[in-house]
Parts: C-alpha cells; sequence; structure tokens
C-alpha cells in the first residue's frame, strides 16, 4: 500500500511535464509556421523560403527536444528526493548523461538534412529541355490569344503551360500544366501556398473527387467547384509523379521521396483543366472527360521532360 502510494505521488508530480510534452511541440509547431511565413514575406523568394523550412524546421524541432530533455532531468531530480528514501537510489543523473543525449538528438535531427544535401550535391540541377504542353488530337484545337479567365495560383514552378482548347459543339476547356524539378530538398509540388484559385475573382464553391480514365487507367482525382459572381466552372486536378497519377498530397510526397531517391523520373506535374458549368446541354464533366481522352497520355507526357 506505501508502495502504490509513492507510485501515485511520483506519477502526479510527473504530471506537469507530461503536460508540458504535448502543450510545447503543438506550441513550438505554431511558432515554426509563423516564421516560416515571416520569411516568405520579408525574402519574397519561393527558392529560399523552401531551404529555410528544411533547415528551420529541422532545427527548431531539435531545440525543442532538447528543451523537453532538459525538463524531463530536472523532473526527474525533484521526483527522486521526493520519494522515500528506501525507494530512491543514491545517485544522480550526471551532466554529462543530459550533453551526450543532446548532441545524439542534434546529430539526429542533422542527418536528413545532411543526406538531401548529399544528394542534390550527386545530382547537378538540370535545365528543362524545350519541354512543351502535352499534344491534342482533333477535333480538338487551341485557341490562340486568348488569356484565360482562370489560373490556379502556383508559385516556385520550372515551367507551366496555360492555354484554352475547343471542339466543335463543346464549351472552352481551360488546361494549366505546371512541372516541377525534383530535389532531394523538396520543391513547391505540393506547398500549401499553391491554390486552384486566387480568391479575388474565383472562390471555391464545392470540394470532391472524381474516378476518370487517364491513359487507359482509371484514376482519382480533385473535382473541385469554383465561382466568380454568376459563372461557374469544375477543376479536375490532379499529379503526376514517377510515372503515377495521384491526387493525394500524402501519396504525392511519398512518390517525390521514391523518384529523388531511386534517381528515377526526374520532372513531376500538377495539372488542372476546368470547364463551365453555365450550360446544362453541356455537362462540364463530359467536356473534361473528352477533352482528357484527346490529350497525349499525361504520364508519359512527364516522363519524357529528363
Amino acid at each position: 500500500m506505501f508502495f502504490c502510494r509513492a507510485r501515485i505521488s511520483e506519477l502526479w508530480q510527473a504530471s506537469p511535464f507530461i503536460i508540458l510534452s504535448t502543450v510545447v511541440p503543438i506550441a513550438a509547431n505554431g511558432l515554426r509556421a509563423f516564421g516560416i511565413v515571416a520569411l516568405a514575406h520579408f525574402e519574397g523568394s519561393a527558392t529560399a523560403v523552401e531551404a529555410d523550412h528544411v533547415l528551420y524546421g529541422w532545427l527548431f524541432f531539435s531545440l525543442v527536444i532538447m528543451i523537453l530533455i532538459a525538463i524531463g532531468m530536472i523532473f526527474a531530480q525533484k521526483t527522486d528526493r521526493s520519494l522515500p528514501q528506501r525507494l530512491t537510489t543514491p545517485s544522480e543523473p550526471a551532466l554529462w548523461r543530459l550533453a551526450a543525449a543532446a548532441l545524439v538528438a542534434v546529430l539526429l535531427a542533422s542527418v536528413g538534412p545532411a543526406c538531401a544535401a548529399q544528394l542534390n550535391n550527386l545530382r547537378p540541377v538540370f535545365a528543362l529541355p524545350r519541354a512543351h504542353p502535352p499534344s491534342i488530337v482533333p477535333p480538338w484545337h487551341i485557341i490562340p490569344g486568348v488569356i484565360p479567365s482562370w489560373q490556379p495560383a502556383v508559385s516556385g514552378a520550372d515551367e507551366q503551360f496555360l492555354d484554352e482548347a475547343q471542339e466543335p459543339g463543346s464549351g472552352i476547356v481551360t488546361r494549366y500544366v505546371v512541372l516541377y524539378r525534383l530535389r532531394a530538398t523538396g520543391n513547391l509540388l505540393t506547398t500549401m501556398q499553391n491554390r486552384l484559385v486566387d480568391d479575388l475573382r474565383w472562390h471555391i464553391a464545392k470540394y470532391g473527387r472524381a474516378e476518370i480514365s487517364l491513359g487507359g487507367k482509371r484514376a482519382a482525382v480533385s473535382a473541385t467547384e469554383i465561382v466568380s459572381g454568376q459563372h461557374r466552372r469544375l477543376v479536375w486536378s490532379f499529379y503526376v509523379v514517377g510515372g503515377r497519377i495521384t491526387s493525394g498530397i500524402l501519396e504525392t510526397k511519398l512518390l517525390q521521396a521514391r523518384a529523388a531517391l531511386l534517381e528515377s523520373h526526374p520532372v513531376a506535374a500538377f495539372i488542372a483543366v476546368s470547364a463551365g458549368m453555365d450550360d446544362p446541354q453541356n455537362p462540364p464533366e463530359e467536356q473534361l472527360t473528352r477533352f482528357l481522352t484527346a490529350n497525349e497520355d499525361m504520364a508519359k507526357y512527364v516522363r519524357s521532360l529528363h
């Protein structure tokens, strides 16, 4: 009974550290996000902010872990002194143990950025070849000299194409293709800064998903309805990484990491196509399906860019 009361007392005294272990990382992540936003504002360079995101994140959380370790050691020492003499050990954690734990934490936190930097050094940055937008077959044709009313807000792209196409009896379909070179330290393909609308002229009205056929294979894409005044458009969007088509952010990140590690498929893409929803006699889903069928195979198109 005495031992149980002692253990309960020990847990009660350690409860502040347990709470801190939950609160401190959450607060630290908020500060990290704020710092990255501030850097983006002051630096004005997407590439620099990308590097700052990696270094700032790793170093910041390494510091947070070290602080938590130090706090934990303090609580451990206090808990030991509060227990009855027969339940404590005569020795206390030595200072060198804390220093060793901090050193190991720093070394482990440095492994990721160091490996990424080494991979980048081994693979020199190459300029994209004279990339061209995916070709389309008749009766679809690109409308020359037209500035589309809708365009996603995307940053840090290595190449991008925006055009409008039409076939007889169909509405106008807008196509947006953006290309990113894959780097071990990452890129801005899946950054939260990229949006389907600018939130000024166009706004998102509804999120959804759609199953479509691309290159003879079924694929899931994001289906987003956007609105501007009385006009509505349906946007189908997806990523192409490592020869695969996906709409999920997490899967896209994993495919990028795999492609970077295996030195395969050095280019990734984000593709969005949209059609008007104002004509009930010409559903946007049918327009987009016909248009994507007339497009060059997107996976093969991206694979050819190396």
